[in-house]
Parts: structure tokens; C-alpha cells; sequence
């Protein structure tokens, strides 16, 4: 029988792995149907992974509990977590110089300011504007981005905030809800 670790491993070789690749740039699209039919193959893969490809009552088992048990982050978070580290690589080294000057951070809230746009639409899907956004609710969360805690504090301090906020759901249910992939959703528990 394999065990926990063999699964993850699995998963992250075989499936995490190109679902991550530049993420932080394509992944602005999360709102497309093409981010939700990935999400449906993440999930199928989970399935797969674990050996619960047989259907129980005419249904699937919900993933839910599969990602919580195997602390899988769905695609959608993947996005939420690889632009902020990316962010925060940038901000914290400096480097590279020619995306540095596109962030700004407040002298007083040390917050980022949003980039200013001349049309909406490349606001949305701009890598700056929703790595700002990202940033500026971690920092409400108290997972700061500057000086006080390393690169690495910082991936896992993010990664177990997002896997809290993706097990949510309401008692003895546990299908997938809007704020279980998004950051800014209106569903709160």
C-alpha cells in the first residue's frame, strides 16, 4: 500500500508540476472557464492519485477532503501562493530592477500601491496590480512581505493561511465555495 508521502510525491512530479509552470503570469485568467475546466482536471488527478476513481452512489467523493488530507493547495490558491512569493523575491531582493520599479510601497502603511491603468482590462490580468492586491491582504492577515521574516518563513506561513482558508465550509458540507479559491470572494464563513 503506498503512503502518504509516496501520494504527494506523485502529485507533485507528475501533476503539480506543469499546473505550476509560469503561473504567476497566465494564472490572472482565474476567473475563465479555462481555469475552472484546470481545476476540474486537478481534481480528477487527486482521484486518481489517492485510488478514488470509483463512483459511490452514482457520484464521485468530493476532492475537498482528499486536498485538505494530502495538504494540496488547488490551482487556483497555487496561483494566489506563487505570485506572492514571486512578489515578494522581487521586493525583498531587489531584483530584477525593471519589475522593482513597478512596485510601490507606501511610506506609511508600507502597503503597495496599485499601479495606475489607462483601461480596465489590463488591469485584471496585469501580473503587478493583482500581485499588489495579493500582497496588500496577506499583510492584513499579519504575513508580512518586508524584513521581518525570511523568503522561506514566508512561503509556509502563506501556504498553511491558504490551506485554512480552502478546508472552509459550513457544517457537514463539503463542497467547494467561492471563498476556498478566492481571496477577495464575498462567501465568508
Amino acid at each position: 500500500m503506498e503512503n502518504h508521502s509516496t501520494k504527494i510525491t506523485a502529485h507533485g512530479n507528475l501533476i503539480q508540476s506543469y499546473l505550476i509552470y509560469c503561473i504567476s503570469l497566465w494564472g490572472s485568467s482565474l476567473r475563465s472557464a479555462k481555469m475552472n475546466k484546470l481545476f476540474v482536471l486537478q481534481k480528477k488527478c487527486i482521484r486518481i492519485v489517492v485510488g478514488k476513481t470509483v463512483k459511490e452512489n452514482g457520484r464521485f467523493q468530493h476532492t475537498k477532503p482528499l486536498f485538505r488530507s494530502l495538504n494540496i493547495l488547488t490551482i487556483f490558491n497555487l496561483y494566489t501562493y506563487f505570485t506572492a512569493a514571486e512578489v515578494m523575491k522581487i521586493l525583498c531582493t531587489k531584483s530584477p530592477g525593471l519589475l522593482l520599479n513597478y512596485f510601490q510601497v507606501s511610506v506609511r502603511s508600507n502597503r503597495l500601491i496599485f499601479p495606475k491603468f489607462k483601461y480596465e482590462c489590463f488591469k485584471a490580468k496585469s501580473f503587478i496590480y493583482n500581485g499588489s492586491k495579493i500582497v496588500n491582504y496577506l499583510i492584513e492577515q499579519d504575513i508580512p512581505y518586508f524584513g521581518l521574516i525570511s523568503i522561506s518563513v514566508f512561503k509556509a506561513r502563506l501556504k498553511q493561511h491558504l490551506l485554512v482558508i480552502q478546508s472552509l465550509s459550513r457544517s457537514g458540507d463539503d463542497t467547494w465555495l467561492p471563498c476556498n479559491h478566492d481571496l477577495f470572494s464575498d462567501v465568508r464563513l
